[in-house]
């Protein structure tokens, strides 16, 4: 079930910009002047010809989009109905939607504010950038339990150039095919997955640390940490770049 969110609000700028030129789905950067960590709760937005859809963190959205030079004019933009006690950003989010009257490009991407001019949103290209993806990543947290620094430190490592995934989970060495094209999307999936079969005394650590890596769907990077999700859009696992 759809309903409706959002009227036909339109937003100008002082200079021609057209998001759907630079990339097709922006993701939220900043909420006013709240920093948002990116994850699959994240808000976003996409262009598509003259519709523009999206996710507030909760439930979907789509409705039409004309954009003619400085102008762009959302239509009839409805959203599900889902309810999710923990959706932080999405009345926050759909009420900046509907107060933004001007867009602007800015370093981030762009940004939607209203009729003073104050910024209500920020966006930036929902992309994963494979160059800083690649490396290898050292595990810091699992299911939200710190992990300590050691010699049995799990790590994963990302072969961008061979297309490759490896790592290591406290015991067993692993190795899996990565699809860039999927990855770039912030989709995290490995496939063909091998391992070792060593004995483990802390089987339960890398047992933890395997399953939440076959369950993870979404993969993200900020302020040099890797964060994977699950479907549930849990967050499972956190690494740090090795230096």
């Amino acid at each position: 079930m759809m309903t409706a969110v959002l009227g036909g609000a339109v937003l100008t700028s002082c200079s021609s910009f057209d998001p759907a030129q630079t990339a097709k789905e922006w993701e939220v950067l900043k909420i006013g002047n709240e920093q948002l960590i990116p994850g699959p709760a994240t808000p976003y937005i996409g262009f598509e010809q003259d519709k523009i859809y999206g996710y507030t963190g909760c439930n979907r959205i789509n409705g039409g989009i004309e954009i003619k030079g400085n102008n762009i004019q959302a239509k009839q933009v409805a959203t599900t109905m889902r309810l999710c006690p923990n959706a932080q950003y999405e009345q926050s989010f759909l009420k900046a939607l509907n107060e933004a009257e001007n867009i602007r490009e800015c370093a981030e991407g762009f940004e939607l504010t209203d009729a003073a001019g104050s910024v209500l949103l920020t966006f930036t290209p929902r992309t994963l950038d494979l160059e800083v993806l690649a490396g290898q990543w050292n595990l810091v947290s699992l299911n939200g339990e710190a992990i300590q620094p050691g010699e049995e430190m799990p790590f994963i490592i990302f072969d961008i150039n061979e297309k490759r995934f490896s790592g290591f989970t406290g015991c067993n060495r692993l190795s899996a095919t990565l699809n860039l094209d999927e990855l770039k999307q912030c989709k995290a999936k490995f496939d063909n997955v091998a391992m070792t079969r060593k004995l483990c005394e802390n089987h339960k650590m890398e047992s933890d640390f395997v399953e939440v890596l076959n369950d993870a769907t979404t993969i993200r990077i900020a302020d040099g940490k890797l964060y994977i999700y699950s479907e549930n859009s849990d967050l499972t696992l956190v690494f740090a770049k090795q230096k």
